[in-house]
Formats: structure tokens, sequence, C-alpha cells
């Protein structure tokens, strides 16, 4: 059997997680707008890999001085897809809309009814 060699971790080793930030709608839309940029070149194939993370990240380091990490940005791009999958989903049921001047959705009664049911 080989030896195990002991290391300890220091506060920054254990935590898996990088810090938390908040992600204002300028910089998203920027980010949004980097990764819409990418693809747009792209065949239909393509799939972001860390290293595209990484380049955007660069770019809204430079742009925005955040200090972003390439596993903050892949996470936020995540959570952004996540959140227009329920509203592509929402938009597909009839009676259901997006008002374009406030940015909100108008949920039929319908399914106001049946999200009250279920809560």
């Amino acid at each position: 059997m080989g030896k195990h060699k002991l290391t300890l971790k220091t506060e920054e080793d254990s935590n898996p997680r990088d810090k938390y930030i908040t992600w204002t709608d300028e910089v998203t839309r920027f980010m949004l707008e980097w990764y819409i940029d990418l693809r747009k070149d792209k065949p239909a194939t393509f799939k972001f890999k860390n290293q595209h993370h990484l380049h955007c990240a660069d770019a809204l380091n430079g742009k925005f001085t955040l200090g972003v990490t390439q596993t903050q940005v892949d996470r936020h791009n995540r959570q952004c897809k996540e959140k227009w999958g329920w509203v592509r989903r929402a938009m597909a049921n009839s009676g259901n809309g997006l008002d374009r001047t406030t940015f909100t959705f108008t949920l039929s009664e319908s399914e106001k009814q049946r999200l009250n049911v279920s809560s």
C-alpha cells in the first residue's frame, strides 16, 4: 500500500464556490450579447466550453472591472438559460404574453389559477 500524503487546505482552497457577486442588468446584457456574437459564426453543433467562459470573463473584467471568474460567468449563463427556458414554456401556452415596454409577463387567468392551486 502506498503512503498517503496529508495536505492541509487553506480557507481559499476549501471553498468550492467563488465569491458571490451581484450581476447588474447592464453586465448581464453585455454578457448575453457577447455569447450571441460568439455563437453567430459557429455551426449548429457548437458547444460553449470553459475557454469561452474564460474569454467572456476577460471581456467583462476589461469593460466593467468586476473581477469575475470563468466559473461565475458559466454559472450566471446557465442561470439565465434556465430562467428563459421557463419563460419560453410559459409563452408557449395560449393567453400568456410579454409586455415589451415594461418587460413583464401577463399570464392568463387559467394559468394563474393553476399556479395558485399547486402552491
